[in-house]
């Protein structure tokens, strides 16, 4: 299933979800030629991907995760399911547990794009991609996070319970803020690789860019 946007908005009060082996759903053009605004308003993520599932997102997409009453994420996986961003936005989202949220060995790729103005509320981390569960993650191109922000750890991303990430290219993290430890990334019982990522002005009370844990 593919939804090209051509310059349309799409405000919902149920999540866009792709859900079983075999399925598939793409958010813009493979060429970035058409602009598609995504919104849920309802305590629901926008877009779910599970038990099995990719989703793709493209340049010209964008996600604003903007609703009256706090959902887990904005863009959530489960069971082996997979995300991959080519490009496009991710901003303004408001959400408990982060962004991108992947669990029980699902698998995130991001190629391209932006995540800038996220704010994780309450005390959980990761104010933009947050990974449980054997999940995996990586990230290269031109990507940038920016101005993201968590009341906890993890100001952009949050790695956790035996994850793995990757992260290359140009990919920048510049103003992420975390309440406690971690401005940028923060790692705990899990791998992170980071060969080429700038990092600037990041804070937080400990490990302004990363802090990793083994315990």
């Amino acid at each position: 299933t593919r939804i090209l946007g051509n310059g349309h908005s799409i405000v919902t009060n149920r999540t866009i979800t792709a859900t079983g082996k075999g399925t598939r759903v793409d958010l813009g053009n493979l060429d970035g030629t058409d602009t598609l605004t995504v919104n849920v308003d309802a305590d629901v993520p926008t877009l779910a991907i599970g038990d099995g599932a990719e989703m793709h997102m493209y340049a010209g997409v964008t996600v604003n995760h903007k609703t009256k009453k706090l959902s887990a994420a904005a863009i959530q996986l489960h069971n082996e399911s997979s995300f991959y961003m080519h490009g496009g936005q991710v901003s303004d989202c408001f959400t408990l547990n982060g962004v991108i949220v992947a669990e029980e060995k699902s698998h995130v790729e991001i190629h391209g794009g932006e995540f800038s103005k996220n704010e994780l509320e309450g005390d959980r981390g990761g104010g933009t991609i947050r990974l449980a569960g054997k999940s995996s993650l990586v990230v290269d191109g031109n990507v940038l996070f920016k101005n993201n922000k968590t009341h906890n750890r993890g100001g952009a991303i949050y790695l956790v319970d035996n994850s793995t990430a990757n992260i290359s290219g140009k990919t920048v993290f510049e103003n992420n803020k975390a309440g406690s430890i971690g401005g940028a990334i923060y790692v705990q019982y899990s791998s992170l690789t980071v060969d080429g990522a700038t990092f600037e002005g990041n804070s937080a009370s400990l490990g302004g860019a990363i802090l990793a844990l083994g315990g």
